[in-house]
């Protein structure tokens, strides 16, 4: 199938399955509940080994490239947005910055800066270093971060955010934190939706082939009187807390530099797969359930220049640090929520032809029948910039791990889920191309699942 076909067909499954655009809500959720600053901000690989935290900003921001760029259904990454040396010649580019920057300011009104709390910068002299080349003033001086720390300071907020000064000319939110918090539950917490959802819904009576399976925004048709009055009726009964569900994630480390700086996408299936070196049809693409985009720049493209009086430029397109991190063999991370699309696999009972040839349906959302599932049914797959399958084994520092947590959910709209207590479940991954491993000590020790 030629690869714009294959893309327009796997587009189509995406709107009406629903599996990328809720992980993408998803991501954004769970990204603006982080408390941390630095993981919040950073796709970075940090010391800190935390099971939960390796979904970012910056990887959501990378995303979102890829998805207005193309490449994200195998087909040649022809758009600008795909590439950081032209990125910005999309007009989109700046939008996207702009939803960005709107994220970070989310994530600043919920976690706001304390001398108790990591919500900014450690190290207080950061926070005064210039932002080059942006200067703040006829002397030279340059903007700083704690500068632009207050987006009203600089003249403007966001419909979800509206702003005033306090008596004590402070700016403060001038709306309750609540309806806030509700909104974003409204509009990201898709998960959320989901176990509310699969608490009110029975389980599909008779397994259904993956063609026939209902689309997983079918199954009830409650959600409106679930998220907006809670107040139940006999076709729609009221929802309860959800407390302690399981919660399910795949991580992703991979070196930022494998391939040169060139970008890839590794994509992350429950269902068929196709072969090292061959191309995803449009069957496949339905089974993608998320996708970790490397965003960088062409090595070629990053060269030191230090003739400009001393202060080390690169060539158009390239970044000062690229080469550094190249050296430095520089990991990344990146975060898929697994959890929406098992609940739509159990809850209709869908049927998947998996690597045995066998058929087989996930039994319940318990870890144990989870890992039974995935063990024949999760696959990753990375395609380059041209569309094409690149094999595992180019990218040797790739690692996937899978780790199963708590969740808590609310019947309260104001209040915002809760995610914690992860543990890796290394049966799913280990011995695969690929796949995390307990040797490979990408996690603290004692955060194994043992049943």
């Amino acid at each position: 199938m030629p690869a714009d076909d294959r893309g327009t067909q796997a587009r189509s499954g995406v709107v009406t399955g629903g599996n990328l655009t809720a992980s993408l809500r998803e991501a954004f959720y769970r990204v603006v509940t982080m408390e941390d600053y630095e993981m919040f901000s950073t796709k970075k690989r940090l010391d800190n080994t935390r099971v939960q935290a390796w979904g970012s900003a910056e990887s959501l921001h990378d995303k979102l490239h890829l998805w207005c760029g193309g490449g994200y259904f195998g087909e040649p990454a022809h758009g600008h947005m795909s590439w950081v040396p032209v990125a910005a010649f999309d007009p989109i580019f700046w939008l996207h910055h702009n939803n960005v920057d709107r994220l970070f300011a989310i994530w600043q009104t919920l976690h706001p800066k304390s001398e108790n709390k990591k919500n900014w910068f450690d190290d207080k002299a950061r926070a005064q270093e210039g932002l080059l080349p942006f200067r703040k003033n006829e002397d030279g001086e340059y903007w700083n971060s704690d500068d632009v720390y207050e987006t009203a300071d600089l003249g403007y907020t966001y419909s979800i955010l509206p702003k005033k000064r306090d008596a004590a000319g402070k700016v403060v939110l001038d709306r309750p934190l609540d309806e806030l918090k509700k909104e974003l539950n409204e509009l990201y917490g898709a998960t959320r939706r989901a176990e509310q959802k699969a608490a009110v819904t029975g389980v599909q009576p008779e397994p259904l082939k993956v063609a026939d399976a209902l689309q997983f925004n079918t199954i009830a048709k409650i959600q409106a009187q679930i998220i907006n009055t809670n107040t139940g009726t006999p076709e729609a009964p009221k929802v309860e807390d959800q407390l302690d569900v399981y919660d399910y994630i795949a991580n992703v480390k991979y070196e930022r530099f494998a391939l040169q700086g060139m970008p890839f996408t590794i994509h992350v299936l429950i269902g068929k797969a196709p072969e090292n070196d061959t191309p995803m049809d449009a069957v496949e693409y339905k089974n993608v359930v998320g996708q970790v985009f490397n965003f960088a720049a062409p090595l070629e493209m990053n060269h030191d220049d230090n003739s400009n009086n001393g202060h080390t430029t690169t060539q158009p397109g390239g970044c000062a640090n690229c080469e550094k991190q190249a050296k430095e063999k520089s990991e990344s991370t990146g975060q898929v929520v697994l959890t929406n699309a098992l609940i739509t696999r159990y809850k209709q009972q869908i049927i998947h032809e998996n690597r045995d040839d066998a058929s087989q349906v996930l039994a319940s959302m318990e870890p144990a029948d989870v890992i039974e599932f995935l063990k024949k049914n999760l696959h990753w797959r990375i395609t380059g910039a041209s569309g094409s399958i690149i094999p595992k084994e180019q990218i040797p520092s790739l690692k996937v791990a899978i780790a199963v947590g708590k969740a808590d959910h609310y019947a309260d709209p104001t209040k915002l889920s809760v995610y914690r207590d992860y543990e890796v479940m290394y049966d799913v991954t280990a011995g695969r191309a690929g796949g995390a491993a307990p040797e490979d000590n990408l996690f603290a020790p004692g955060t194994e699942y043992h049943g």
